[in-house]
């Protein structure tokens, strides 16, 4: 399901380029977007999304344009009864069937005049925080998951935040994009800066006055230095990070200094961008596998000697080199690199 905000639009302009909107759609407002991610739930048609606000008039009416434009959305049903009540309660609920004999008409015949959109749709289970789940279609509703996801942080149980951090991650490298560093980090898709590390675990013991709370503390962790930590794993870590911070009250102190667990441990972005350009292509990261011999292999048979011109010795990509290839050298080396 899309909505103005998360279409920035679009889909507005296509259902309204010659339709006269009322007066009360014309000077209405559009909330910037922390105020929109202020508004409680109850506000929108999509209360689980937070999708079609229904905080006023005019983005009623939008909303309602919006889901009379896509109703095969599973969520469309109950939209339109959320929008309707809000309608009867703003006294235009007499305008909503116009406005959908508009838009149907808009789709009706084999050459509708609005095309459907071939973004694809996604949902990821959250199950905590009040949400169900988060869910919309394409790369704007993927970055609006992500800034979502981040906002309830703190309310969403430890063990859980790792899978979703790393599912939104998932399907925005899927689409060519990139997560942001927050959500990378919760993912565990960072490395590691042990100074950085050994800081936060300095910072919080200095925030802490039960001198055995904190020698047991720095037992469970170990050694940071050189990375022989007593407990195993950087998951494990953040794991004990995140308890010691629960027992002492210590997520107050998030912010500029004091970090959340995962970001504590999983603190540095690598410096090769996530997303590749290749050519016009753009490829996840995760794709260029330049340390393998069956990929160096494939790139050699696709590119002969002008593979030397684009990966470094050590096997990663000379990016400025990818970026200049051809469309045909591109599909050259996906079809030869590829498995």
């Amino acid at each position: 399901m899309r909505d103005f905000y998360s279409d920035h639009g679009a889909l507005f302009a296509q259902l309204f380029n010659d339709y006269d909107l009322p007066d009360f759609v014309d000077q209405g407002q559009q909330p910037e977007s922390d105020k929109l991610a202020s508004f409680p739930d109850e506000a929108f048609a999509d209360s689980v999304g937070r999708l079609l606000p229904i905080h006023d008039r005019a983005n009623t009416y939008v909303s309602a344009a919006y889901v009379f434009a896509q109703p095969e959305d599973k969520f469309a049903a109950a939209a339109i009864e959320a929008i309707e009540k809000r309608a009867e309660f703003f006294g235009i609920k007499d305008s909503l069937a116009p406005l959908k004999a508009h838009v149907e008409g808009l789709f009706e015949g084999p050459e509708s005049k609005v095309a459907a959109s071939e973004e694809p749709a996604f949902e990821i289970p959250v199950g905590a925080a009040g949400i169900l789940s988060l869910r919309g279609r394409g790369i704007s509703g993927l970055e609006k998951a992500a800034e979502r996801f981040v906002e309830v942080l703190q309310q969403i149980p430890f063990e859980a935040r790792q899978k979703i951090a790393a599912n939104i991650a998932e399907h925005m490298r899927a689409a060519a994009s990139e997560a942001p560093d927050e959500v990378l980090k919760v993912a565990g898709l960072a490395e590691t800066d042990n100074g950085f590390l050994a800081d936060q675990i300095n910072l919080r013991c200095g925030l802490v006055v039960d001198i055995l709370a904190k020698s047991a503390f720095l037992r469970s962790v170990g050694n940071v230095d050189g990375w022989k930590v007593a407990c195993g794993t950087r998951e494990k870590v953040a794991e004990i990070l995140a308890g010691f911070d629960e027992r002492h009250g210590l997520a107050k102190y998030y912010g500029e200094r004091l970090v959340n667990p995962h970001a504590a441990v999983f603190n540095t972005i690598p410096k090769v961008a996530a997303i590749l350009q290749v050519g016009p292509v753009s490829w996840p990261a995760g794709k260029w596998q330049g340390s393998a011999p069956e990929f160096r292999e494939g790139l050699k048979a696709a590119m002969g000697a002008k593979a030397a011109e684009i990966m470094n010795p050590d096997g990663s990509p000379v990016i400025d080199k990818l970026a200049g290839l051809s469309k045909d050298e591109a599909d050259l080396i996906t079809r030869y690199t590829e498995k």
